[in-house]
């Protein structure tokens, strides 16, 4: 969390920490789904923010701000 951009408001933070815990609720890691550098998108990180909107409740705007906050281009599923 402290290497997120300060340009993220509070609400933002709130959603990728909300999603960290739930990662870690379902016994996943950050750091294995996280893409490599250079990289925009992952196909399992992808996956686990869209099931963890859908099926788990986070926020519709949890995307966004792991897009933003990781400059990230994840994308819905479709």
């Amino acid at each position: 969390m402290a290497q997120l951009p300060d340009t993220l408001d509070r609400k933002q933070r709130s959603y990728i920490s909300r999603f960290l815990c739930h990662l870690e609720q379902q016994d996943q890691r950050w750091s294995a789904l996280a893409p490599a550098a250079g990289e925009e998108r992952t196909a399992a990180l992808e996956a686990a923010v869209n099931t963890a909107m859908q099926g788990h409740g986070l926020h519709p705007s949890t995307r966004a701000a792991i897009n933003r906050g990781f400059k990230l281009k994840l994308k819905t599923s479709s």
